[in-house]
């Protein structure tokens, strides 16, 4: 499990560090503060481990860098990833987990010793006995110069546990809410291979739509197919349903096909109703425990932190995000002392703000 995150120079963030992490994590801020740079962060650290999206099937720096404007992926607008631009120092994160080991990452803007390709401005390098070393084994000093290439195994070896925990790491976003192909080219095979679909049907049922009896995958012509949602007299295309039911199925799909490893969580209130929203956030919480998955999800939602104490799970703690000419500050908060901040029935946000500081 993740403890800690440490962030310099990536995108609005200067420097900054998050210390505390539980299994369920939930960070709050105002626009701005930094909520999905700490999610990009982790997910571009997972890069190490597994380059890949295994949902998107895309390079994850070339998601990191499309996700918000869609303006180009990574050798396009890497540039504007770099805090103020300022690609003369690399981006760094420091990741911290309960084994007690710290695995310290630099992504670096330019390589120098290298024959220029498209692949040599997608690495990031793992320290490791005062060196930096890529997973293709490029070992780099501190000047970004290569100085080796050979085989990483040592660092492998040393952190196998840390690595495996990262390699399946998952951004669940807007785009996967959305683009429902990516689900059912990537995700509806392990699903249905496991029959984990009869657990999705039930929430859709319970949340959404009580006369949903199960989930197929059907032709709509032209060697194109898509996931359907059958009823008792007709069917519904998974395009077709309201957005709360699609981005619930989106959330639900992947994350009962993931297992040790952890799952970033975007905004999943997005066009959630009440029902809607606690029924999902309960379906998180439930298969997090079952399949070992450490949750991070950021929100501005008073909703979820509403439903959160009434689900009270075990370990849970709620980070409140603020940034000031870069840094970013935070603080923890217990599900006890939000509780009693929206007793007072006053703007949860300003008070959170205020008591940051």
């Amino acid at each position: 499990m993740i403890t800690s995150l440490s962030i310099n120079n990536f995108r609005g963030i200067k420097t900054g560090k998050i210390e505390g992490f539980a299994d369920i994590n939930i960070i709050i801020g105002a626009n701005g503060a930094g909520k999905s740079t700490i999610l990009e962060a982790i997910y571009a650290a997972s890069a190490w481990a597994e380059s890949i999206d295994n949902i998107r099937r895309q390079n994850k720096f070339d998601v990191i860098a499309y996700r918000r404007t869609e303006r180009g992926g990574w050798n396009e607008s890497r540039s504007f990833l770099w805090y103020s631009m300022n690609t003369g120092q690399n981006i760094e994160f420091t990741l911290s987990f309960s084994s007690g080991k710290t695995m310290n990452f630099i992504i670096p803007y330019t390589i120098r010793g290298m024959l220029a390709s498209a692949d040599m401005n997608k690495m990031i390098f793992l320290g490791k006995n005062q060196h930096y070393v890529s997973p293709e084994g490029y070992v780099i000093d501190e000047r970004n110069n290569v100085i080796m290439r050979g085989s990483p195994v040592e660092i492998l070896d040393f952190f196998k546990e840390e690595i495996e925990f990262l390699r399946d790491c998952t951004l669940i976003d807007k785009m996967l809410y959305t683009r429902m192909n990516f689900i059912e080219e990537s995700v509806w095979p392990r699903v249905f291979a496991k029959r984990l679909d009869k657990i999705v049907i039930n929430l859709i049922r319970e949340a959404y739509e009580p006369d949903a009896e199960l989930i197929s995958y059907i032709s709509t012509g032209l060697g194109k197919h898509s996931l359907t949602v059958g009823l008792s007299q007709t069917a519904v295309r998974v395009d077709d349903l309201g957005d709360g039911a699609r981005t619930s199925m989106a959330l639900a799909l992947i994350l009962s096909t993931m297992n040790h490893t952890v799952a970033l969580i975007e905004d999943p209130e997005i066009h959630q109703h009440p029902t809607g929203l606690e029924k999902i956030l309960s379906f998180i919480i439930d298969v997090a425990q079952l399949n070992k998955i450490q949750i991070f999800i950021t929100t501005q939602s008073i909703d979820i932190l509403r439903f959160l104490i009434m689900i009270n799970p075990a370990n849970c703690k709620i980070f409140t995000l603020r940034r000031r000419n870069g840094a970013i500050q935070s603080r923890q908060f217990t599900l006890d002392e939000v509780e009693s901040l929206l007793e007072s029935r006053i703007d949860i946000r300003r008070i959170i703000e205020e008591l940051q500081i």
